[in-house]
């Protein structure tokens, strides 16, 4: 009587499994409208940050999108330093963009077109007091304005008595009269502004970020980060400039609200590069390593090109300077000044100090925000981005997808655990690893992976489609490294361990290990095995069943250990 119930569960289940993996087929099959030429891939290199850009309140560090192996995932990735007490100014990118918080903490708005602003800021007592005053100093300056009229009357009384009305007098009261009313205007203004100020403020959700999280920012919100921590703020970022949101060309844009291009873009000095290189070169101590250092720093010094080339190269600008400040006045509703302020060129950056107290309001963690009742009739956008969550943390062990004592743990975000990816198309994974514990051969069968080490050294080997090695080289902290979709590839931790976020462009990424638990080789037949590699049926066995009960994080094994 119960067959008929447990067949039709068994088959939901079937369902749920066949969807989500024609999902995640679907949303790798997306991607492939670029040119196949761009991964045919004959060295891959551990690349790091070609371009910097000093604002006044931090760094943003740009990799060279012109690498073949960023050309081939299709995304472009970036570093952004941020100080204390600075502030990221509100931006936007046509791509979505997939942000890792390596250090520090900080406060995140988005600004999302159609979400209504459902958080308030502030406490109502504070805002009925000043209020109050507001209304005390309003009616004293309705006495004074009295009196003032008063004055005029008196005035204009003797100018009539002394016969004094030309055409002049008239220009002149007609002059007085608009600077009054201007003024008046401008009071006007300043008392709405204090109104809906700082403590009685309307917005939307103010995101506080930390240390270990990923961050989803979609394609076309504008968003800004404020460090209000006592540490520099550092984020690692891919935009994926292949999303089908992107409909521009595969250049990493970046739209500006506020700010403008300052003065320090460059490219790191020679005495930088210098002791750069003289770092790595003592970390690693490999011929091999030496020679792409070479290589790297020949590109660069082929690249380099005159002051506009270095400008044009950071894709990003003020919008708004290129308005005519009376459009934006008559927009915004607001004097013509104002508007100037907005329109006006700034040469601090895009990444600006604040003043001591100037952010004090906005503290989601520390005053409680309250948020106004939602109409119940929503449209449909609020059941998307509106009201979902931005940022989880890939770094907690009791949420890891692979753990083992031995060889690491290994956390992962997707669409079921943050759901607004399943609308970017991109994950992340973070994986520590123990020291001289490895990752087994696999390839990821619907995802470009780009692996950035936040910590330790290792080494990464990956084979490319014409079955040759493409890189076999040791990676380090800061150091970044595109492993195409289908390359197989193998992580081994130095003596002190690695740590790396990987990010995947793909929403539900999908990878197939070689060893161990699930994999290639325990799914095999024997004979298959046998045959295929001329070995005996018991060595056949050891391929199968060594590693059965461990996934894709392996610690070192005996023979490994003697041998090193």
């Amino acid at each position: 009587m119960n067959s008929p119930r447990l067949l039709l569960l068994l088959s939901f289940f079937a369902f749920v499994l066949v969807a989500d993996i024609t999902s995640a087929y679907q949303q790798g099959s997306r991607r492939a409208s670029q040119d196949p030429r761009q991964c045919r891939i004959q060295r891959l290199t551990a690349s790091r940050p070609s371009r910097k850009i000093q604002s006044e309140g931090g760094v943003t560090e740009l990799w060279d999108e012109n690498e073949e192996q960023f050309q081939c995932a299709g995304v472009a990735a970036m570093r952004n330093v941020i100080q204390p007490n600075s502030l990221s100014l509100p931006n936007y990118s046509p791509s979505p963009r997939l942000v890792y918080v390596h250090k520090g903490q900080g406060l995140l708005g988005i600004s999302y077109p159609g979400c209504a602003e459902t958080y308030d800021s502030g406490e109502q007592e504070e805002q009925q007091e000043e209020q109050g005053q507001e209304e005390q100093q309003r009616r004293r300056r309705g006495g004074e304005g009295r009196q003032h009229e008063e004055e005029q009357e008196e005035e204009e009384k003797q100018r009539r008595q002394r016969g004094r009305r030309g055409e002049e007098g008239r220009k002149q009261r007609e002059e007085q009269q608009e600077q009054e009313e201007e003024e008046e205007q401008k009071e006007s203004w300043g008392q709405q502004g204090r109104r809906r100020g700082s403590r009685g403020d309307q917005h939307q959700k103010i995101h506080r970020i930390r240390h270990g999280e990923v961050v989803a920012l979609p394609a076309g919100a504008a968003h800004w980060c404020f460090n209000d921590g006592n540490e520099e703020l550092v984020t690692v970022s891919i935009t994926d400039v292949n999303s089908q949101w992107n409909q521009l060309d595969q250049t990493p844009w970046s739209f500006y609200l506020a700010g403008g291009q300052p003065s320090g873009i460059r490219k790191p000095s020679e005495r930088e590069s210098e002791r750069e290189g003289q770092r790595e070169r003592e970390q690693e101590g490999s011929e091999r390593e030496r020679e792409s250092e070479k290589q790297r720093r020949k590109r660069e010094s082929e690249s380099e090109g005159s002051e506009e080339e270095e400008r044009s190269s950071f894709n990003a600008q003020n919008i708004l300077s290129s308005f005519d400040a009376n459009m934006i006045a008559q927009a915004f509703n607001v004097p013509n000044d104002i508007a100037r302020k907005l329109t006006r060129e700034d040469n601090r950056g895009f990444i600006v100090k604040v003043q001591r107290g100037g952010m004090g309001m906005i503290k989601p963690d520390e005053e409680q925000q309250q948020e106004r009742g939602r109409s119940t009739r929503e449209n449909g956008l609020e059941e998307t981005f509106c009201n979902m969550r931005l940022n989880q943390y890939l770094d907690n062990p009791r949420e890891a997808d692979i753990y083992s004592r031995q060889a690491g743990r290994l956390n992962s975000v997707n669409m079921h655990k943050l759901p607004i990816l399943r609308y970017l198309d991109l994950s992340a994974e973070k994986t520590n690893l123990n020291p001289n514990s490895i990752v087994a051969p696999h390839w990821s069968m619907n995802a470009h992976t780009i692996l950035y080490i936040t910590k330790g050294d290792g080494n990464l080997q990956v084979v490319g489609s014409n079955g040759r090695s493409v890189f076999n080289e040791r990676v380090s902290e800061g150091q970044m490294v595109v492993v195409p979709q289908y390359f197989a590839s193998a992580q081994r931790a130095g003596r002190n361990g690695v740590e790396w976020v990987a990010f995947k462009t793909s929403a539900l990424p999908m990878k197939s290990p070689l060893a161990g638990h699930a994999s290639v080789f325990k799914g095999l037949p024997l004979q298959v095995i046998t045959n295929s590699y001329r070995i005996s049926n018991q060595q056949a066995q050891q391929l199968k069943q060594n590693r059965e009960h461990q996934h894709l994080l392996f610690p070192p094994s005996r023979t490994t250990s003697m041998s090193s």
